[in-house]
């Protein structure tokens, strides 16, 4: 097994089988190792982010069709938290979820649609759980225990990342 590396420049080209790794000093046997473990786990970035966008693009289309399904209930709740045009409110955050859903899955417009599910998320947070909000700082356990930091987490990092290499996105732009 072969490691390639640079350090000052320099390109070194260690066979671990031969125990030459024993002769380097601890800084280059930790830089091999590193190089070792991040091809490795390079490896796991796509079906890691696959398995995020499968399993959050199910739960925003149940949201969504829950939230359309029983529309006047979620207006109702929503005039509760005081969302100016709770009906209308409601109605776009249930398309929302399930048109999110339907980009995640897919991999398709991922990060363009991730922008308004992380809002729809900073929503949710500063009215529904307002209190774990508030305790960001002081109780960062109960802002992360509250149900939208998932959805959140998952949209900033597909924003950030792009949905991965198995995804529509992915066949369209090199950056994915």
């Amino acid at each position: 097994m072969e490691f390639f590396f640079k350090t000052n420049h320099t390109k070194f080209i260690i066979e671990v089988s031969n125990g030459l790794i024993c002769n380097m000093s601890i800084l280059d046997q930790w830089k091999v190792l590193n190089l070792a473990l991040a091809r490795w786990g390079s490896c796991l970035q796509a079906p890691l982010i696959l398995g995020m966008r499968l399993f959050w693009g199910y739960w925003y289309a149940r949201s969504g069709m829950i939230k359309l399904a029983h529309l006047p209930e979620v207006a109702a709740y929503f005039e509760s938290l005081s969302i100016p045009f709770p009906m209308a409110a409601a109605l776009v955050t249930g398309i929302l979820h399930l048109l999110g859903s339907i980009s995640l899955v897919l991999g398709w417009a991922a990060r363009l649609m991730s922008i308004p599910l992380i809002i729809s998320m900073i929503i949710a947070y500063l009215t529904a759980h307002l209190d774990a909000t508030k305790a960001l700082l002081s109780d960062p356990v109960q802002f992360i225990l509250a149900p939208p930091f998932l959805f959140l987490l998952t949209n900033l990092l597909v924003l950030a990342y792009g949905p991965g290499k198995y995804s529509i996105d992915a066949l369209n732009f090199e950056t994915t």
